[in-house]
């Protein structure tokens, strides 16, 4: 009996010993750690603050004045100076007038524009000698309505701030401070600047006249020695007065 009872306390404590060892397997105790994050990233959408938009991804257009419009770029260019209206002592080079303007920031305003109705350019140098001299420029562009006005408004404006004036002269950079001059008036109204510099160990003398005409825009610059060529070549105000009359 004694023997029984032993052999009952045994099964007892075998069976107890089983079931909390299945406990553990099949029901793990939580512990009280936070999950780990889900390995599939969360997408979030972030709005911009109310009131707010993108900055444009392109400038805006540049609207020309209105008014009645100024001469074309073909009436323009025949009204340019030639050759023989300086006694046939110059030749043609239009892209030296384009160098010279692109060279001169100063003159930043006289570039092509969608406000001009018309624009032309040439250049006239004397190829007689080593420096050409003297080298004229001439540019005129038309704008509708009050617009030439304002371009010649800013052409001035422009050179009386500038503290030197920047060219190229004969494919050398040079740079020269400017000064106002007196012109016999020209057109409805005009200003005129000189600046003298040195290159290649000579000394020379540029002259820069803006005229307002109209709805044209007119600019002649004469680049010549100090001591200046001979009269027979011409002279910056008779060759201004040249190309406004021509222009009429």
């Amino acid at each position: 009996m004694l023997l029984l009872r032993r052999l009952l306390a045994a099964l007892s404590a075998a069976l107890l010993v089983a079931g909390a060892t299945g406990a553990v397997i099949h029901h793990p105790a939580r512990s009280g750690a936070p999950r780990k994050p889900s390995a599939t990233p969360t997408t979030t959408t972030t709005r911009p603050p109310v009131g707010t938009r993108a900055a444009p991804t392109t400038a805006p257009s540049t609207t020309a004045p209105t008014g009645p419009a100024g001469p074309g770029t073909a009436a323009l260019e025949a009204g340019l100076i030639v050759p023989q209206d300086m006694g046939g002592y110059y030749s043609i080079d239009a892209s030296a007038a384009t160098v010279f303007l692109d060279s001169a920031p100063c003159l930043a305003s006289l570039q092509p524009s969608p406000a001009q109705n018309g624009r032309a350019v040439t250049a006239l140098l004397n190829r007689q000698d080593a420096v050409s001299v003297p080298e004229i420029f001439e540019e005129v562009a038309s704008y509708p309505g009050s617009g030439a006005r304002a371009v010649f408004t800013a052409v001035g404006a422009a050179l009386a701030a500038c503290p030197r004036f920047r060219f190229e002269f004969n494919g050398t950079a040079v740079s020269a401070p400017l000064a106002t001059m007196s012109i016999p008036p020209v057109g409805d109204t005009d200003q005129a600047w000189t600046a003298n510099f040195t290159a290649g160990g000579a000394s020379y003398q540029a002259q820069i006249g803006v005229v307002l005409d109209g709805r044209q825009v007119l600019v002649v610059a004469w680049i010549d020695t100090s001591a200046g060529s001979d009269p027979i070549m011409g002279s910056f105000a008779s060759t201004l007065s040249l190309a406004i009359g021509k222009l009429a």
